[in-house]
């Protein structure tokens, strides 16, 4: 593992160790702390397995390892996107935007579909080459197995 990715799996347990969050924001700024917000109790650790999704899947993408992120999703997200089509679409976006450098979650929202819940994380993230506003929608179980129902990237 390289020091990168273990600042960013440490990163992730920091951020997943302070607590909740739930609703989504307009604006692109930086979220308060997860305790200021309104996160109810009972999704408290599964908003935290999403985030810490999202930071593996920011590690997959900086290492290539796209099989690894295709291996994340949904069976909704298989049955749109083959692995062939979703790696060439993270390689040609990693090809122009380079290694992430900083992720800042700019908006959430939480829908419970019992048994399971629908996380979706808006991070505005930093690349070597630009900064795009990414869009997450997990699919986390009760036992807090993730799963990517869908990925979309805005910016230049």
């Amino acid at each position: 593992m390289t020091a990168r990715a273990i600042a960013l799996f440490l990163a992730a347990v920091l951020v997943a160790c302070t607590g909740p969050q739930a609703r989504p924001y307009d604006s692109l700024s930086p979220l308060p702390a997860p305790s200021q917000l309104d996160i109810p109790v009972q999704f408290a650790s599964r908003y935290a397995a999403a985030q810490t999704a999202t930071t593996l899947f920011h590690v997959r993408f900086d290492q290539r390892n796209f099989s690894r992120i295709y291996a994340m999703a949904d069976e909704s997200f298989r049955a749109t996107t083959n692995e062939a089509d979703l790696t060439a679409r993270l390689t040609a976006l990693r090809d122009r935007v380079g290694m992430s450098r900083d992720e800042n979650e700019v908006g959430v929202d939480i829908v419970d579909r019992s048994p399971d819940v629908l996380i979706t994380l808006v991070m505005e993230t930093t690349f070597d080459n630009a900064t795009l506003t990414e869009t997450f929608v997990w699919r986390v179980t009760p036992s807090e197995m993730i799963f990517l129902v869908r990925y979309e990237s805005r910016g230049p």
